[in-house]
Parts: structure tokens; C-alpha cells; sequence
């Protein structure tokens, strides 16, 4: 059995056992995984269709054959009811013919939600200081199948036809004031303010009583930095920070290094500005000596660092519980050197405090966003598997301080078709990310390395099923073929300017500058 798997604009067939393993990490029914676009000279000066302007613009390539450059205009964000968003879109083609179809249900977040014949269900908003992504909402409360709340686009647009119209309903806080817009075939656009309901409603857009019976899709994100004293995942209401103990404590002891409270005063700072609730200080060792030692030294090692960050000044209101788990809950199995040091580890955790009011954006001009249409300079030739393919750097830019989009182009040009899953699997893998536990067909093998060596990942979701990434996903490359990918990943801190970019089997990028 073969099902039709749509990749950068190009058709190609996947085996059942193929699918079986996809749904597997997936956690759903398996389905096409949404393409990658496929850039294309621009048209000559494309005009911008009539109608209202647009708060901004995302292009994509066209299915099929690959001749189709779209155009999706963002034309409103309306506060349709208190607690929900409807956008509007207006899609057409700047060149040749764009295929409707390619804005069906993403396959984001490891959920598939949707009907195929839900066209619009592609869209979402993402609320980047709540780490939270929208999707459409659902007619019904199905996890598998489901109608959207949006519209049903079929057919195909061309440079002579009336643009498509979209609208799509998501359920979004009432505190929120601002999201930005996405495709996985195409990107994401800057925080757009949220208004009041301004357009007519399309004849079958539905009412409030409509919109009050369905159901919300909504997915958490989580960022992940790795430096050389922490691990830090910070989701949409909790963050967890793994303390290195090799790196806290001497050998056996449980007395912090002077650079253990340069650490600490880092994580005291994280605790006063995002903590509510309880702070949960947990140690752990590793299974070398003897058992009840081991709880009694974790304990020890968890109360000093209870010490140093109520001397930081990380109390406050809050309340700390302190506990040693000694060997019982290692982190990696196995005896061997690095599950042993991953096991030797104090655990910091807590609520992470709702965002603070958001301040309205102002509206962009329709050019700007993340279809950039030039590089940034930064090249990378590929190694291994992926001799013969290049990667040009079009932009690492800030959405916020602890997110940007990293956005490539990758260039076959060796004599061969490339699988560009293939570099997920690289022997970078595990260095780059710390985990191979990831979905292949997901662009998420790369990570950004500052000045001290911390490293910053692709988001991931948070919570069951683990591991899949807000970006694009990757099929086959053809010989002389190219193809724009993108992901959302965790950003440096605002003082840091100029990063490092490793992408799994290629060269890395040396000292690229953060817009």
C-alpha cells in the first residue's frame, strides 16, 4: 500500500511500513506531512491584489509541478467573541497556478485534528509569550477527523482569478493582544495586533452561538538551552532548570564551587521574575556507592542549593520545597560514564507566572515579515551524507526575547536526488540536541552555540507526544532542486548579538549576527 506524500512541490509515494512509523511518532493517524516550500525567482514586480491592505504577507510554492508562487495576505485579526479570534486571509497567485489543497491540516505539534478536506486548517497563530500555538477550532470534539471552524478552500488560483478568501475562528485569551501568523509551507509572520470585529461576516462564517458549541486546539511550546552548568526547559506554565552537579559540587561533597553561585545567582534571577508557587529543589546521584549514602548526599546537595538562591534574593512570597532522591530516579539508564553524569543532577522547578500585559505592536508594512527574499551571507557546505548539498542562511531574527525563526535555503547540487532526512540522523545528532528521540521528517536538527558554549534547540512541544517541533518537515531533495525551510527556536539573551549555527552534517556557520 502507498499513500501520496506532497514535498516541496513534487509527488512522492510513502510505504505503509513508512507510515506506520511516522504515525508512531506522530501519535496520531498517520497523514501527508504538510510540504516545505519550494522558492522561485519572484515575478516582476507583483502587484498586490485589491482589496483591504493587508497587516502582512507570507508566500508559498505551489503543488504539483512546482510553477505556482502564492500569496497569503493576512488581511484582519478580529476579536469575534471574548475569548475568540477570527483571521482573515486573502490568498492568490503571483505566478502560474497555486493549489488550494496545500493549506490543509498541518501535521504540527504531533496532532492531527482535522478532516483532509479542511483546507484552511493549516493556518495558525502563534502567542509567543504564553509559548502557546492556535490551531482552528473543531466543530466537533473528535481528535481524529474533525471539521474545522474554517473555511473549506478546494480548487486552485490563478494570476488572472479572484484571490481566495479564508476565514478561520481560534480560541485565544482575551488577555492576549497580539499573535503572529503561520504556515508550515511558508513561515511566520511578526506579532499582529488583535482588533475589534470590523469586516462583514462571509455568508457561511458562523455565529456566537456557533462558536460557543465548538472546541479549542490549542498546544504548548517548551524552549530548551543547554550550557555547560544547566539544562533549562521552559514551557507555557512551567519551567524546569537541571543543575550539573559536576559542576556545583567537588567530588563527594556537598560544599558549592565559587562557579556554582555565579550559576545559582542566574537561576535566583530566572526564579524572581518567572516563578508562582512552589519552587521544587530536587538531588539526584548517580548509582556508583551505596544507596542510602547516596539519598543522604542528594539531600545535602539539594539544601545547598535551597541556601545560595534565598541569598540571591530568589524567595520572596515563594515557598521552596527541598528533597534528595538519591539513584532512584535516574534520568538515563545504563551504567556508563555519560548516563552516569547526566544522573548526577540538582533539579530546579516551578509555575511559571502568567505574561505580563502585552503591548500592542504596530501594524507592519505587508513587505515585511519572514519572506526574505535574499540570504544573509552565511554558507554551509554539506558533509557525509549530504555532500553536494549547500545551505544559505536567509535570516535569524528575534520574535521576542526567548524566540526567533531561523529560516534556510538547501541547494542539491551534487548529481543525486538527497533525502534530507537523512541528516537528522547524523552523528551530530546527540551533541547537537542531546536527544535522538525526534521525528526525522521534522526540521529540527540544528541549534545555535553562543560565546560560553550554551546551546539553544528548536522548540518543541510540551507534554505527550514529546519531541516535534514547530517547523518545516523535509522530504526528498532533487538534483538541482532547492527548498526554503524554517523552524522557531529558542533565542539567546538579548546582549548576545552573534551565534554559531550547527545544522546536523553540515559545516557550521561561524559568529552569525542576530537581527
Amino acid at each position: 500500500m502507498t499513500m501520496p506524500l506532497w514535498r516541496a512541490g513534487r509527488r512522492t509515494t510513502i510505504t505503509a511500513s513508512a507510515l506506520a512509523v511516522v504515525a508512531l511518532l506522530a501519535g496520531c493517524a498517520a497523514q501527508p506531512p504538510a510540504s516545505a516550500p519550494e522558492p522561485s525567482a519572484p515575478a516582476a514586480s507583483p502587484t498586490a491584489p485589491e482589496g483591504p491592505a493587508a497587516l502582512a504577507t507570507l508566500r508559498v510554492g505551489g503543488e504539483g509541478d512546482g510553477s505556482g508562487t502564492g500569496r497569503i495576505d493576512v488581511v484582519a485579526l478580529e476579536r469575534t467573541t471574548p475569548d475568540t479570534v477570527t483571521a482573515r486571509l486573502r490568498i492568490s497567485a503571483e505566478r502560474g497556478e497555486v493549489d488550494l489543497g496545500q493549506f490543509g491540516p498541518p501535521a504540527i505539534a504531533g496532532t492531527v485534528a482535522y478532516n483532509y478536506t479542511a483546507s484552511s486548517a493549516g493556518f495558525f497563530l502563534l502567542d509567543e509569550p504564553r509559548l502557546s500555538v492556535y490551531l482552528a477550532m473543531k466543530r466537533d470534539k473528535e481528535e481524529m477527523g474533525a471539521a474545522c471552524l474554517c473555511t473549506q478552500l478546494s480548487g486552485k488560483v490563478t494570476v488572472t482569478s479572484e484571490p481566495a478568501q479564508a476565514w478561520i475562528v481560534y480560541r485565544v485569551p482575551a488577555e492576549t493582544t497580539s499573535v503572529a501568523v503561520g504556515l508550515l509551507a511558508a513561515g511566520v509572520t511578526a506579532p499582529l495586533p488583535i482588533g475589534p470585529r470590523g469586516q462583514a461576516a462571509a455568508p457561511d462564517e458562523p455565529g456566537p452561538a456557533a462558536i460557543a458549541a465548538a472546541f479549542p486546539n490549542t498546544r504548548g511550546l517548551a524552549t530548551h538551552l543547554s550550557g555547560a552548568a544547566e539544562k533549562v526547559s521552559e514551557t507555557s506554565d512551567r519551567v524546569e532548570i537541571a543543575l550539573d552537579t559536576d559542576v556545583l559540587f567537588a567530588f563527594d561533597k556537598a560544599s558549592l564551587t565559587s562557579e556554582a553561585r555565579a550559576t545559582l545567582r542566574g537561576t535566583a534571577e530566572r526564579i524572581r521574575s518567572q516563578a508562582a508557587g512552589t519552587v521544587r529543589i530536587v538531588g539526584h546521584t548517580d548509582d556508583v556507592g551505596d544507596d542510602t549514602y547516596n539519598l543522604g548526599l542528594s539531600r545535602r546537595r539539594a539544601e545547598a542549593v535551597e541556601r545560595a538562591l534565598r541569598a540571591s534574593g530568589a524567595d520572596g512570597d515563594l515557598t521552596f520545597e527541598v528533597e534528595g532522591k538519591g539513584e532512584r530516579e535516574p534520568k538515563e539508564q545504563g551504567g556508563s560514564e555519560a548516563a552516569r553524569a547526566a544522573n548526577r543532577r540538582v533539579e530546579v522547578s516551578y509555575p511559571r507566572s502568567a505574561p505580563t500585559a502585552q503591548a500592542t505592536p504596530s501594524v507592519p508594512k505587508p513587505e515585511e515579515g519572514p519572506s526574505v527574499p535574499a540570504t544573509s551571507g552565511a554558507t554551509a557546505a554539506g558533509l557525509r551524507g549530504m555532500e553536494g548539498v549547500t545551505a544559505d542562511l536567509v535570516e535569524l531574527r528575534r520574535l521576542s526575547p526567548t524566540t526567533l525563526i531561523a529560516t534556510f535555503d538547501f541547494r542539491n547540487e551534487s548529481s543525486r536526488e538527497i533525502t534530507m532526512q537523512d541528516a537528522a540522523l547524523d552523528e551530530d545528532a546527540r551533541r547537537s540536541t542531546g536527544t535522538t528521540d525526534i521525528a526525522a521528517f521534522e526540521f529540527f536538527w540544528l541549534s545555535l552555540a553562543d560565546a560560553d558554549d550554551n546551546r539553544y534547540h528548536v522548540l518543541r512541544t510540551s507534554g505527550p507526544p514529546a519531541h516535534h517541533c514547530l517547523c518545516s518537515q523535509l522530504g526528498k531533495l532533487p538534483q538541482g532542486g532547492r527548498v526554503r525551510t524554517f523552524a522557531l527556536m529558542t533565542s539567546p539573551p538579548p546582549d548576545v548579538r552573534t551565534v554559531d549555527v550547527e545544522l546536523f552534517a553540515f559545516e557550521p556557520m561561524r559568529d552569525v549576527p542576530i537581527t
